[in-house]
């Protein structure tokens, strides 16, 4: 029998349960790519892997911005906010999509009105977990192209709409 096991974004996998010891290991690791030092019984899959170092990419990107990322990867019954950060006395849920090529569009083009009001509601709520004024909450979307080769392209939507 196979054992499989979902932590965080990365899975475990083997004919063993994992130890303690790796799964943390593994959680640490997922976005540096020495995974694969774990021979076989971690596997991040390449949208994975990209997605993080993008959610990573974004975190330089606002801290260098100004902004004070106040949490990632906050997690609530409703969803997932990938960062909330803070500029000027504003609360800002921030939505990263990354990409590596403008095949399947921008990354832009994957936060849809639905997912923009899903990401309203979550930082509403984490202003409420937080205590903290909802009302001073906007969402912002980081739009990330890294293209082997390249320098990553990073495109910063400012409050937007549903």
């Amino acid at each position: 029998m196979r054992y499989q096991q979902h932590c965080g974004s990365v899975e475990l996998r083997g004919t063993t349960a994992p130890t303690l010891r790796e799964i943390k290991l593994a959680v640490r690791l997922r976005t540096t790519g020495w995974a694969a030092s774990l021979k076989g019984r971690v596997h991040v899959n390449h949208n994975q892997e990209l997605g993080a170092a993008g959610e990573e990419l974004a975190v330089v990107y606002l801290t260098n911005a100004g902004y004070t990322v106040l949490s990632r990867n906050w997690r609530c019954t409703v969803g997932e906010l990938d960062i909330v950060a803070e500029n000027s006395g504003q609360i800002i849920g921030v939505e990263v999509k990354t990409r590596s090529s403008l095949g399947f569009g921008h990354p832009a083009e994957a936060v849809n009105p639905v997912k923009l009001r899903r990401i309203s509601r979550l930082v509403r709520r984490w202003c409420a977990a937080h205590r903290r004024d909802p009302n001073t909450a906007r969402v912002d979307v980081i739009a990330i192209l890294m293209a082997p080769g390249r320098d990553p392209e990073i495109e910063h939507l400012i409050g937007v709409e549903s």
